[in-house]
């Protein structure tokens, strides 16, 4: 059965949603729903081996930091969740 989790995002809106956002029964951890939006926008969340996110990338699951879930991305989705997905600027000088 599928779940609803809170998505947001610093720039997927159009292409992803905002808000409630449906998620596909396949999708069981956050690895998964990165792969599935990845497919969806045609933007790589994570390394070539889906392991790691991108440096750019800062997700929180229920406003928290990914980093500190000791399954990291593996760790499962379940009703209600809230996930921000933020695509951090990198700079140079």
């Amino acid at each position: 059965m599928p779940i609803t989790i809170k998505l947001t995002t610093n720039f997927l809106r159009r292409e992803a949603g905002f808000g409630d956002y449906e998620v596909p029964e396949r999708v069981k951890t956050v690895s998964d729903f990165l792969a599935h939006m990845g497919k969806r926008t045609g933007f790589l969340f994570t390394n070539a081996g889906g392991t790691r996110l991108r440096p750019d990338i800062e997700l929180t699951l229920n406003d928290k930091d990914i980093a500190f879930f000791p399954k990291g991305i593996q760790t499962p989705l379940k009703e209600g969740d809230a996930l921000d997905i933020s695509l951090t600027p990198l700079g140079g000088g």
